[in-house]
C-alpha cells in the first residue's frame, strides 16, 4: 500500500497564517480536488507505479480532509472506489448532493467508512451523511467511538487503521490519499 499525504490546500503560501478562515483559504480546500486529479494522482502513478485501476484507489481523511475525502471521493466514483471520512467537517457537503445517485454509490463502491466520536463537535456532520446514506441503502461502515474531548484526534487512529485493514484485505496493492488535518 502506497500513503500519500496532503496537506490539501490549493493556494501559492499555504502556511496557516493570518485568518485561516478567509475566504482564499477556504476556497483553497475546495481547489484542491482539481490538484489532486490533475496533477498529485498522475505525478504518483508516474513515480512510484502503483496499481492505477480505481477498484485500486482510496482516499480517507481527518477533519477537514474527511470533508474533502467524501467530497471528492464520492464525488469522483469513477477515480476512488474506497472512500473514508473521519470527523469530516462542515466543508462536506450535504448528503443529497454527496451522493445525488444512490444506486450508482452502491454499486461502485468497495468501502465507504463514516466515523466520529461520540463528543466530538464535529458529530452533526457524519450523523446527517450517515443517516441519508441508510435511508438510500447504501452499503457503508459507521464506528462511534467514546470520546472524552470535543474534538478526538484517537478518531484518526481509531479509523484509519482498520479502513487501511479492510482496504488490504480486500484489494492488496493500492495507494491512499489521504488529506491530513491541518493543526493551526
Amino acid at each position: 500500500m502506497l500513503v500519500v499525504m496532503s496537506n490539501g490546500r490549493a493556494i501559492p503560501d499555504d502556511r496557516a497564517i493570518g485568518n485561516i478562515y478567509g475566504p482564499d483559504k477556504v476556497a483553497a480546500f475546495a481547489n484542491f480536488e482539481q490538484d489532486l486529479l490533475r496533477d498529485l494522482i498522475p505525478f504518483i502513478e508516474k513515480k512510484y507505479k502503483p496499481l492505477t485501476t480505481r477498484g485500486n484507489r482510496a482516499i480517507a481523511g481527518l477533519s477537514m480532509g474527511g470533508g474533502q475525502s467524501l467530497n471528492f471521493g464520492l464525488g469522483n466514483l469513477d477515480k476512488f472506489a474506497w472512500v473514508g471520512g473521519f470527523s469530516s467537517a462542515p466543508n462536506t457537503k450535504k448528503p443529497e448532493k454527496l451522493v445525488p445517485d444512490p444506486a450508482r454509490a452502491r454499486q461502485l463502491l468497495k468501502l465507504l467508512w463514516i466515523s466520529c466520536g461520540d463528543a466530538d463537535g464535529l458529530l452533526k456532520v457524519s450523523q446527517r451523511t450517515h443517516e441519508y446514506l441508510y435511508q438510500h441503502h447504501v452499503p457503508r461502515k459507521r464506528c462511534m467511538r467514546a470520546c472524552a474531548t470535543p474534538i478526538c484526534l484517537g478518531t484518526w487512529a481509531y479509523s484509519a487503521r482498520p479502513f487501511c485493514q479492510q482496504r488490504q484485505a480486500l484489494r492488496p496493492a493500492a495507494h491512499l490519499y489521504a488529506s491530513q488535518r491541518q493543526h493551526y
